[in-house]
């Protein structure tokens, strides 16, 4: 008799859900009712896939292999009058057309234009011709190509969709660890659902023991059973979030991660780190120092995996929401802002 960590049955169906996405890369799952898997999947899931799939091409063009699993920055840069998707390449991030332009004579007639591939090329041409549109029109293929002499600039958001896909992982893993009932006593499922709020937030605290625990780089999730229970997430091994557990007798640690370069994904029982906690609010000043950490993590870390142009960050803008006396909200909403198009 299965039961899913998210809900109780009845059950139509099960099926496998990855503690790592599919979308980072990670293969091995646990089993959930179908249901909750397809609302996670099509709600918070998909949209932290669109903004994590772009922090993986901002990442590559640190001159990154990060070609292991797909991902798209669309319409990212303007060249001329084209516009172009950014995808991982093997030696930094390179550039498509996004859609399909035409050339015109002084006439306005079509005599050429530009296509994403062959096949998209001769349906175009065909059906131009077809139209009496044009008697001949070439029109050429885009190639991609890595993107040189260009500053990206990327806007990133700690969020909820963010703060749940964290939190699921999390679940995953004690799952994964036959430490289900961590979760049903918990507000977990009902978060996952839209039905509730848990304090999940950017992990203000050291992670640097948990760093040492796995490659550069690297997803990692960090859970610790005890007397202080908590989880910790780290994306490209920079982004830290933090969420508490419900208190546990017994102390032990579990510890999951994904190397996005060679794919290698790795679960074991670990050494307890000791307890963490972050505080309810934080000052300004304090946001920006640990978002510094943050940076200055990813640029260590990109270094140590062979970064060919290492990243010089910088944070030009940070919205923390709304004022809450006699501090600020600890909420965190931008990282490497700018507008993603870039002329070049």
């Amino acid at each position: 008799m299965e039961t899913c960590p998210y809900s109780a049955p009845p059950y139509e169906k099960f099926t496998d859900d990855h503690i790592f996405p599919q979308f980072l890369g990670g293969r091995r799952t646990v089993r959930v009712c179908k249901q909750c898997n397809d609302v996670f999947g099509h709600s918070f899931e998909g949209r932290a896939s669109q903004q994590l799939k772009r922090l993986q091409v901002f990442i590559s063009d640190f001159g990154l292999d990060l070609t292991r699993t797909p991902a798209a920055w669309p319409a990212a840069i303007v060249i001329g009058d084209e516009t172009y998707d950014l995808r991982p390449g093997l030696q930094g991030a390179q550039y498509f057309l996004s859609k399909p332009t035409f050339i015109k004579d002084e006439d306005g007639k079509l005599v050429g234009g530009k296509a994403r591939s062959m096949s998209e090329a001769k349906q175009i041409t065909g059906g131009l011709i077809r139209a009496g549109k044009a008697k001949e029109v070439e029109i050429f293929t885009s190639q991609g190509a890595t993107i040189e002499n260009t500053r990206l600039t990327r806007s990133f958001s700690f969020n909820d969709d963010l703060y749940r896909l964290a939190t699921k992982m999390a679940a995953a893993l004690l799952v994964a660890f036959d430490r289900t009932p961590i979760i049903t006593e918990s507000d977990i499922p009902a978060y996952l659902h839209g039905k509730t709020s848990l304090p999940v937030s950017p992990a203000y605290c050291d992670v640097e023991p948990i760093r040492t625990m796995r490659p550069a780089l690297s997803h990692t999730i960090y859970v610790e059973l005890g007397p202080v229970s908590y989880a910790m997430v780290l994306i490209f091994g920079f982004l830290k979030m933090f969420l508490p557990l419900p208190a546990a007798g017994h102390a032990e640690a579990f510890l999951g991660s994904l190397d996005p370069i060679t794919g290698d994904e790795t679960f074991d029982a670990v050494a307890c780190i000791g307890p963490r906690s972050v505080p309810q609010s934080i000052l300004p000043h304090e946001a920006l120092a640990q978002f510094r950490d943050m940076q200055d993590a990813l640029t260590r870390e990109s270094v140590a995996r062979g970064a060919t142009r290492p990243p010089k960050l910088e944070t030009t803008h940070l919205d923390m929401g709304a004022p809450v006396e006699p501090a600020w909200n600890s909420t965190i909403r931008y990282m490497f802002p700018g507008t993603p198009k870039r002329e070049t």
